[in-house]
């Protein structure tokens, strides 16, 4: 049955750059492209990720912000969990539940300087309920 385990094409140049660097996924080098030419992390000491799993956000991110401060705050948060990071405390909750909410509050103790989001409704093909699904995800 097609789709099914790793596709040989995604097994490109990237794929074996980022084993060989040690990243979590081929992703991390369009990530460290994006903050070169916008530099989002910037000045940050304090950064929120939500949906966090596998970890490649936050791998990139504790990088830089840890470079910038030693007294750096990176957390993130999925219903999945991310194996540990250097530098990094991983939530395993969702987001839409105030009892996760209230304890990123209490864990980061003051408001994020950037907060990353790779989150995405689960689709069904109809447009109606994904439009309430993605809807309530912006919420």
């Amino acid at each position: 049955m097609p789709g099914r385990g790793k596709s040989k094409s995604r097994l490109d140049k990237y794929y074996y750059l980022a084993k060989e660097h040690g990243f979590r996924s081929r992703a991390s080098f369009k990530r460290i492209q994006l903050n070169k030419k916008y530099n989002f992390l910037g000045n940050a000491n304090c950064l929120l990720d939500l949906c966090a799993a596998p970890g490649g956000w936050l791998q990139i991110a504790s990088e830089k912000v840890s470079s910038i401060t030693g007294n750096e705050k990176v957390i993130g948060v999925d219903i999945l969990k991310t194996d540990d990071i250097a530098g990094c405390k991983s939530i395993i909750g969702d987001i839409n539940d105030k009892a996760v909410g209230d304890h990123l509050i209490d864990l980061l103790g003051q408001k994020p300087d950037v907060v990353l989001s790779d989150m995405a409704a689960n689709t069904t093909g109809h447009r109606q309920t994904d439009h309430i699904r993605t809807t309530h995800l912006l919420e």
